[in-house]
């Protein structure tokens, strides 16, 4: 049984832009990861080798003392000599005099200033204590930690000695007591006086609570640096900082980096992606194959659009700012419609540079004179031949109208209805029409209302986000229809899908290679 399941076409999305985003920021990813590991290894290889030396004290409370401390005399008398506690509490008591600071002051005198640091453990479940130095001198550190636990077993019996030696004097205050007044009975002096004594003999031979388990000795373990742990925590430290690095770019760059960008930015299709060798190839010199295909591939979006849809005879080919390919393009596709039999025309609409009319060799300023009435459009109109060799040959007629003349203010020069006039007069199956920049210059704006369709052309890492924004948004007002976006990639992502392959021979002219030619004509005649 077939199960519908759920799609998740947003988080698709999102996933497959993240991952162009790291396809495209590898490098960065990848320097700034191993320069965060290596900067790790040379640090953590650079620092000193550190050791460590342990020692154990067992905790041994004596109960015997404590019982005999606690009576004197037959009667409850209170001493300051604790007895048997919970060996978690005296642990902790103990861990707390190891690290003070008397213990210190008392290690330093011993020893001389400390070479490491100290720390104090509990083995869990245990009566165990263990004294770890760690420092760069392992003779050192054995001699500090063996004598860090002397320290604190002579500590502890001098604690305990000092309460016998209490005991003693409580002892002798209530037997000196009673001597005076002679009220106790010779029994009851006898016993005090016992007891005296007995407190006299634990004192001599009182022991520490604390003893030494394990002392100390060389070789010590090395401890340090652990270049291998060093250098993966800088590994994953430098993948989350590019990673880091890589958001905050992104976040930032305004610019269009992948074909990807360009039709999320633009919300239309991309009608084809035109190789770098484009600009070199179009012009009279048209031979370049891959190129040849990219606008064969953009000439089938438009008919195809102009069969199905809609009835497509004006194109305006426009980008938001310069430089970004539009002439190439509007060349090129005049160039495969007319080589496909279609009867085209290309219009040079950017007057303040006219690049159709300088690549085709054609006067400049036709339009100029057609608008200003000076000229019929047949007399200003030049024909070149086309010719292409790549898949059969392919001869046609490429129509080229010259462009306007200097800029006077666009409006006085061609206004919206004259244009309007021209090119609904214009007899041609085609009219491809290269126009200025959108955002820098207004020249372009009285046309688009009056045509069939607009083709936008970005350059792949060159063109800027909020260009297309402010672009498109124009675009929207002016009611024009966005058939499109053509897009120039650069050669580095021809290799990643983008582009047009051959994995067809074409018999003899496989061999042969690719060649389309624009040869002019004498001027247009009736």
């Amino acid at each position: 049984m077939d199960r519908d399941f759920p799609e998740l076409p947003g988080l698709g999305v999102q996933l497959r832009q993240m991952l162009r985003v790291l396809v495209r920021r590898l490098p960065w990813l990848v320097v700034i990861t191993a320069l965060s590991a290596i900067a790790a290894f040379v640090y953590s290889s650079s620092k000193p080798s550190t050791y460590q030396a342990s020692a154990n004290l067992v905790y041994q409370p004596e109960e015997t003392t404590s019982a005999l401390i606690g009576s004197v005399g037959g009667s409850a008398v209170a001493t300051p000599i604790p007895t048997a506690t919970d060996p978690t509490v005296a642990l902790n008591t103990l861990a707390v005099l190891a690290t003070g600071s008397d213990m210190q002051d008392r290690l330093s005198r011993i020893v001389g200033p400390i070479d490491g640091s100290l720390s104090v453990t509990q083995t869990p479940q245990t009566k165990i204590l263990t004294l770890t130095v760690t420092g760069h001198n392992p003779a050192r550190l054995v001699r500090e930690v063996n004598a860090w636990t002397g320290a604190i077993v002579a500590a502890r019996r001098s604690t305990a000695r000092a309460s016998v030696r209490s005991a003693i004097a409580l002892v002798q205050s209530e037997l000196n007591s009673r001597s005076v007044v002679r009220v106790a009975d010779p029994a009851t002096l006898q016993s005090l006086q016992r007891e005296l004594q007995d407190l006299r003999i634990s004192e001599a031979v009182q022991q520490s609570d604390v003893s030494v388990a394990d002392s100390a000795r060389l070789p010590l373990p090395q401890v340090g640096p652990n270049t291998g742990k060093d250098t993966a925590i800088g590994l994953l430290a430098g993948l989350l900082v590019s990673l880091i690095v890589i958001i905050v770019v992104e976040v930032l760059d305004r610019t269009l980096r992948t074909p990807e960008d360009i039709e999320d930015a633009w919300k239309v299709p991309i009608l084809a992606t035109i190789p770098p060798s484009a600009p070199q190839s179009v012009g009279l010199e048209f031979h370049d194959r891959t190129s040849i295909e990219a606008f064969r591939h953009l000439q089938a979006g438009l008919t195809l659009t102009n069969d199905l849809t809609r009835r497509l005879k004006v194109v305006l080919v426009s980008s938001p700012s310069p430089e970004e390919g539009k002439t190439t393009v509007a060349v090129g596709l005049a160039v495969s419609l007319a080589a496909s039999g279609h009867r085209t025309l290309l219009i040079d609409f950017d007057r303040r540079h006219r690049r159709v009319s300088q690549l085709l060799e054609v006067p400049g300023e036709g339009l100029a004179r057609v608008l200003a009435g000076q000229a019929s459009v047949n007399d200003e109109i030049r024909q070149l031949q086309i010719n292409v060799a790549g898949r059969g040959d392919h001869t046609g007629t490429l129509n080229v109208l010259g462009g306007l003349g200097p800029s006077d203010g666009p409006f006085t020069l061609y206004p919206s209805a004259t244009l309007r006039d021209l090119f609904a007069s214009l007899d041609f199956d085609y009219v491809v029409v290269d126009t200025a920049p959108l955002l820098p210059v207004s020249d372009t704006w009285p046309a688009l209302p009056h045509a069939d369709g607009v083709v936008i052309v970005q350059r792949v890492n060159h063109s800027r986000r909020d260009a297309a924004k402010l672009a498109l948004e124009g675009l929207n007002r002016s009611g024009a229809t966005v058939l499109g976006v053509s897009v120039m990639v650069p050669r580095s992502l021809l290799g990643y899908g983008y582009g047009y392959g051959y994995g067809y021979g074409y018999g003899e002219e496989e061999s042969n290679g690719s060649r389309a030619s624009l040869r002019r004509k004498p001027a247009y005649s009736r």
